[in-house]
């Protein structure tokens, strides 16, 4: 039993005896091309700062279809306070202040998305946003158009 312990500590004290020569193998292999010329700088788009514009304004849009809506009738402080969130991310982003952003743009993200799915269900039980003002329109005009309809 003595023997088999003292084998496997002087095997795991051993280590690997075979390196490979200078330049070859690890991460030599898998980095050839480094530093990159501006050719290869011009084809990358995935840098933080383009991942973190692009969410932005995805963030945007979709604060935007939630105003267009009608959460502003039903959950305005809440509305407010999304907006206060979405002014802090586009100073951020003004200040390139990318990796704090893109911290703020998660915390935007999931909030978005609970405040969305708590005015579809605020709004399915209490129809307080209403029509959209695009439905609204189009009512008050179908109204006019029955009314000059009967008359006739």
């Amino acid at each position: 039993m003595k023997h088999i312990l003292f084998t496997v500590i002087l095997l795991s004290l051993g280590g690997c005896a075979s390196w490979p020569d200078e330049g070859q193998g690890g991460w030599a292999e898998k980095y050839q091309n480094y530093p990159l010329t501006d050719e290869q700088h011009e084809m990358i788009y995935d840098t933080q700062e383009t991942v973190v514009l692009s969410e932005f304004q995805h963030h945007v849009l979709k604060l935007n279809l939630l105003k267009a809506q009608g959460i502003k009738q039903c959950m305005p402080a809440q509305l407010l306070k999304a907006q206060i969130y979405e002014n802090r991310i586009r100073r951020l982003i003004a200040a390139q202040m990318w990796s704090d952003a893109e911290h703020d743009l998660l915390i935007h993200y999931h909030g978005l998305n609970q405040l969305a799915k708590h005015f579809e269900t605020v709004n399915a039980m209490s129809q307080c946003a209403g029509g959209t003002q695009s439905e609204a329109t189009m009512t008050a005009s179908l109204k006019e158009s029955n009314k000059r309809a009967f008359k006739q």
